[in-house]
């Protein structure tokens, strides 16, 4: 899904929109998120990597009835609960691109210009990193 596009993409699957979203980019990226949550939808965000600020439609989040979250970190169980969500299939992230460290100014550039997808990941490999 293209940044430009976003909004439309998503609603074409979900066309009654979406009921929760993670926004971790930040800036319009968030507010077209905003944009993609159904009834009673919920966007829960957690970072911000843009210096842009989001925007909220009022009207729209009124009568959509949205809830908007804001999240800082969380416990090892709850990364714990989210990666057996992950291995089970239940949760299932879109990945646009993955960076080596060693590259990731260019995952910063790629952000900045907003020439991106749905979600940036930048791979670090570090072995049993969420062992016990």
């Amino acid at each position: 899904v293209a940044t430009s596009t976003m909004v439309d993409e998503i609603l074409s699957f979900y066309p009654q929109g979406v009921e929760y979203a993670i926004d971790i980019v930040g800036g319009s990226i968030w507010s077209k998120t905003l944009e993609t949550l159904g009834k009673n939808g919920t966007l829960v965000f957690c970072s911000t990597s843009l210096e842009e600020p989001g925007v909220v439609h009022i009207g729209k989040a009124f009568n959509k009835q949205v809830n908007i979250l804001g999240s800082y970190g969380g416990t090892k169980k709850h990364m714990e609960e989210v990666l057996t969500l992950l291995s089970q299939k239940i949760l299932s992230p879109v990945i646009d691109s993955i960076f080596p460290l060693p590259e990731a100014q260019k995952a910063h550039e790629k952000i900045e210009k907003q020439n991106m997808q749905i979600r940036r990941l930048k791979r670090i490999w570090q072995k049993h990193a969420f062992s016990k």
